[in-house]
């Protein structure tokens, strides 16, 4: 969350440049606006912030999802010996675990 206010924080100090100097004249209501409103979310962001919890987090941990990754010499050497081994190895439409049941 505090990522999240200083990002606020960053707009809502640009919004103030233009809205507050007077550098864009024009558009100083609207710069002003979007000062107000982005000091505001960076205010909650910060006051959330003061009771998120620090436990783990929700997302998947990279221990879990480099498991799951086959390392990638493991996989070219396994097209390599799918190469060599000539299309006798390869699955044709008419192979496979379920060809017993197409032919009955």
């Amino acid at each position: 969350m505090i990522k999240r206010a200083r990002i606020w924080l960053l707009i809502a100090l640009i919004g103030g440049f233009f809205g507050f100097t007077g550098v864009l004249h024009s558009t100083a209501v609207l710069a002003q606006d979007i000062f107000y409103l982005c000091s505001a979310f960076a205010v909650l962001s910060v006051l959330f912030s003061l009771f998120e919890e620090q436990g783990e987090p929700t997302s998947v941990s990279q221990k879990t999802t480099m498991a799951s990754v086959v390392p990638l010499h493991d996989f070219v050497r396994q097209r390599r010996a799918n190469a060599e081994a000539g299309p006798s190895r390869l699955l044709t439409p008419n192979s496979g675990p379920n060809t017993e049941r197409l032919a009955a």
